[in-house]
């Protein structure tokens, strides 16, 4: 068998590139195939893994959060893959996750896959938000869940943990699709609370982190292995991977 070392190589070496980012790009591949090994230990049966997924040591990031600093109360915006791992952890702890999605038969897909895990009934709660104009004084008008019937979903309620993982970000038109996340549920996060937004390694991403960062007292980090932005209050532990 070969190491993963050699695999990751010959994914760096065919992928094309300057030296650097055929580095950085081994480093990612090296990286997300640790995190794999660890992942099967959670019993979580095969789904697609495309490129509008999160990958898999990003995954790892948000379950680490879960254990590490006891996040029982997770929002998400984008269901998928990390729907299910969220949910398997949350499920052996006592904690709930809401998962915002604006597909109806993707909600129906990942629902059937965690009947396959077995997840006790009330650890998930979606709430489906088909996409509606959002206004902004900076951005415009962006393409964003129903705004309305997310702050239905989740009136009164208070989250320690939310993953923005959607809407999709990478159209022409887009690019700052996600920032209404915060302006819409601040008010829902604990005051000891963690933010992540996927795919910082984009700008309209990274604009968005910083935003949020000067707009709602977080303090902001990016993980570029995973190009993940992270945005804490309050005392939680920050930690490494690897």
């Amino acid at each position: 068998m070969f190491g993963r070392e050699f695999i990751a190589s010959l994914l760096v070496a065919f992928s094309g590139g300057g030296i650097g980012k055929l580095l950085c790009r081994k480093r990612r591949l090296l990286e997300d195939i640790r995190a794999i090994e660890l992942l099967p230990s959670l019993n979580v049966p095969f789904i697609p893994w495309t490129n509008a997924a999160a990958r898999p040591l990003t995954v790892v990031y948000m379950l680490n959060e879960i254990c590490i600093n006891g996040r029982r109360n997770v929002l998400e915006l984008g269901s998928g893959i990390s729907t299910l791992y969220l949910a398997s952890a949350l499920g052996r702890c006592g904690g709930r996750l809401v998962s915002v999605e604006h597909d109806e038969a993707w909600i129906g897909i990942i629902e059937g896959y965690l009947g396959k895990l077995g997840i006790p009934e009330g650890v998930v709660r979606f709430c489906h938000a088909p996409m509606k104009d959002f206004e902004t004084d900076e951005f415009g008008t962006l393409p964003w869940y129903d705004s309305g019937k997310v702050k239905t979903a989740v009136p009164e309620e208070l989250f320690d943990m939310m993953v923005v993982d959607g809407p999709e970000a990478w159209m022409k038109g887009a690019r700052f699709a996600r920032y209404p996340a915060l302006p819409v549920l601040a008010g829902n996060l604990a005051g000891d609370s963690v933010v992540f937004l996927d795919d910082v390694d984009r700008k309209g991403e990274r604009r968005i982190l910083g935003k949020w960062a000067r707009e709602n007292a977080f303090k902001a980090m990016i993980r570029p292995e995973c190009c993940l932005g992270i945005l804490r209050r309050g005392n939680s532990r920050v930690y490494n991977i690897f």
